[in-house]
Formats: C-alpha cells, structure tokens, sequence
C-alpha cells in the first residue's frame, strides 16, 4: 500500500522523515512539501484548500492506489480530496486535522483586531500574540490571505461524504485542533474510528512517534 503524507502549516516533509522510514518497512511512501513550504515556492495568493487539495491530486493520480496521511493543514486537504470520492484513495488518516471551523476565543479576538485594522491603535506586540506563531509566520512569507482562507474553510458539510475507513489520530492535549473536533469528527465520518495519544499535543507524531507508527499500522493492516 502506498502511503502519501501531507504535512502541517509551518512544517515541510522533513518533519516526517522518521515516522516515513518506520512506515516504509512495510509500505511506500510518498511525502510532499506542499506549495509555500521546504522546497516549494509560495502559491498565488487567492489559494485556499481547493487549490492545495487539486495540485496535491495531479501529484498523486499518477501513484496509483493510496491512503492518504494528513496532518493538521495536510488533513484539511486530505479530508477535501476524500469528499469527492475519488477512486484510487482507498483508506485517510486525519491526524490533529481541524477540518470543522469551531473558532477558539482567541481566534475570534484575533477576528475583531483584525476587522477593526488600524482604526484602533493596538500596539504591535500585541497584534502579535493575538495573531500566534503560525499566522506571523504566514505574513513573513506572504501568505496571511492564504492563512486566513485556510483556517476558516469549514469542512462540516464536506466529510460526511468521505466513504473510506478513516482513522483519526489525536494528542490528548493537542490545543490546536482540540478533542471536541476530533469526536465531532468521528460523529460525521460514517467509516471513522479515533485514536488518541495519551499526554501528547498537536505534533505527537515528534513527540512519541514509535506509538504514532504503532496505530497507523495497525489500521492499515486492517484495510
């Protein structure tokens, strides 16, 4: 079975070179740097999951047979590619994926500053913090409208059309994309089941990759 993996906001293939080698023991495995990220040059700027999820499909059609890997941003993509029941994807692993726009407090804040702009004098450190890591990271490279566009898609009426067994991998303590999404998830997926890594957060896959490993394999031994 080959594998695709599609990594996180922030991060590149490289992220996944561990778990990629456990994984290719038994299986191949294919790993994208996905526009905007590693080696990829940054995407135009009206790009959201559509576009990410119809240049991550003219790359994997040729491949063959899959299951596709997601995590985080790459699960929104996964789990778009799997709603539209394309024949050749024959199994998805949503891992920490916010697929569902369920906006934290902070993200609605973020939402007001950002309505008001410069109506208000609202110091820039402050700005900052509100707007986090990954979203300053975006307006570093360019690619905030494409951030913004991204963390707001919500796939609430998209996944319940996903008819793959769907493995939903989750860190207990993932405050990124919290459990709520992740069993709110398991609800709207017909085929889904949940697994959840104890004391572990949004990057589990780093932080206890044996375990992580341990649980995608068993779901593919099970296909």
């Amino acid at each position: 079975m080959r594998i695709v993996i599609l990594h996180g906001w922030g991060h590149s293939r490289a992220q996944w070179q561990v778990v990629a080698d456990m994984l290719e023991t038994d299986h191949e495995v294919t790993a994208f740097d996905l526009p905007g990220f590693g080696s990829e040059r940054a995407p135009d700027p009206s790009w959201g999951i559509p576009e990410y999820a119809a240049w991550v499909e003219e790359r994997i059609h040729p491949l063959g047979d899959c299951v596709i890997l997601g995590h985080s941003f790459g699960g929104r993509i996964g789990a778009y590619i799997a709603a539209q029941q394309s024949p050749w994807l024959q199994g998805l692993i949503l891992y920490g994926a916010p697929c569902l726009y369920r906006p934290s407090v902070r993200v609605l804040i973020r939402n007001v500053i950002g309505r008001v702009g410069g109506k208000l004098p609202i110091p820039e450190f402050i700005r900052r913090h509100v707007r986090g890591t990954e979203e300053n990271n975006a307006m570093g490279k360019g690619m905030r409208s494409i951030f913004r566009r991204v963390v707001s898609f919500d796939e609430t009426d998209l996944v319940p059309r996903i008819a793959v067994p769907t493995l939903l991998i989750w860190g207990e303590h993932d405050v990124e994309a919290p459990m709520r999404i992740a069993r709110e998830l398991r609800e709207l997926i017909p085929e889904s089941e949940l697994e959840v890594l104890q004391d572990a957060g949004h990057s589990a896959h780093l932080e206890q990759p044996i375990l992580f490993y341990g649980m995608v394999q068993r779901f593919l031994a099970r296909m």
